[in-house]
C-alpha cells in the first residue's frame, strides 16, 4: 500500500494539527535529526533535518500556516494552535519548505506536548508527509480530521486525542480518546482501504507531559 509514491517522487514532511472548539493547544518542542534506518542508495545523498528550536531567524525553510507559530518560553517552540476556550475552530501546518526524497527508509523523533484546560480534548494532530498541490500552504480539513484531512497523496502519522462518536464523525470509528493511527491520502477513518492500522494508546495525551514519538518510514 506504500506504493503511493513512486520514487524519486519528492515530498513535504512536517506537522500539523486540528482543534474543535480550541480546548488543546500543541507545541513541538524539537526534532532530532532524520535519517534513513538502513542507509541511502549511494546515488541518493543524505538529507538530515534538524531543529534544535524553533527561533523562525534560525529555521528559514520552516514554513507555518493559519494558527501555526513560534514562541519563546523557556525555549523556542512551534506552536500549532493556541488552546483559547472559545467557540472557533483552531488548525495549523507547519512544513520543512524543501522536499525530501523518501525512496529509502528515514527515521524521523520528535516531542510534543499538549494541553487542554477546559476538557473538551478534541483533536490532536498529525505528522505528514505529502505531495500535495497547494505545496507549502498546505492545511486540511480541521475538526475530526485532525487538519490532515483531504492532503492528497499523503500518508498521516496520527495521535488523536478525541473520541468521535455517533453525534460526530462516528464514521471515523476511533476506538478511544488516545490512539494512534497511520492514514492515506487524508482519509480518517480507521476503515480499509486507507487506514493501514490504529492502536489504543495507555497514555493520556492532552496530560501536559513532554512526549517523544519515533517515526520509521
Amino acid at each position: 500500500m506504500l506504493k503511493l509514491f513512486d520514487p524519486p517522487r519528492l515530498l513535504r514532511i512536517g506537522l500539523l494539527i486540528a482543534l474543535l472548539i480550541a480546548p488543546l493547544s500543541m507545541v513541538a518542542l524539537g526534532q532530532q535529526p532524520s535519517a534513513p534506518t538502513n542507509g541511502p542508495e549511494e546515488d541518493e545523498p543524505l538529507s538530515t533535518i534538524f531543529y534544535p528550536e524553533f527561533r523562525e531567524v534560525k529555521n528559514p525553510d520552516l514554513h507555518m500556516n493559519e494558527d501555526a507559530t513560534t514562541i519563546a518560553g523557556n525555549e523556542w517552540v512551534l506552536r500549532l494552535a493556541d488552546n483559547d476556550d472559545s467557540d472557533a475552530k483552531f488548525s495549523g501546518s507547519a512544513w520543512h519548505g524543501i522536499k525530501q526524497p523518501i525512496s529509502s527508509r528515514f527515521q524521523s523523533t520528535f516531542q510534543f506536548r499538549t494541553s487542554d484546560p477546559v476538557g473538551a480534548r478534541a483533536d490532536g494532530l498529525a505528522f505528514v508527509i505529502h505531495n500535495d498541490q497547494r505545496e507549502l500552504t498546505t492545511l486540511g480539513n480541521a475538526g475530526c480530521s485532525l487538519g490532515y484531512g483531504g492532503i492528497t497523496p499523503s500518508v498521516a502519522i496520527e495521535f488523536d486525542t478525541y473520541i468521535n462518536n455517533s453525534l460526530y464523525c462516528a464514521e471515523n470509528q476511533d476506538p478511544n480518546g488516545d490512539h494512534v493511527g497511520i492514514q492515506l491520502n487524508g482519509d480518517p477513518k480507521h476503515v480499509a482501504p486507507n487506514s493501514l492500522g490504529v492502536k489504543q494508546l495507555p497514555q493520556n495525551l492532552v496530560s501536559g507531559r513532554v512526549y517523544t514519538a519515533s517515526i520509521f518510514y
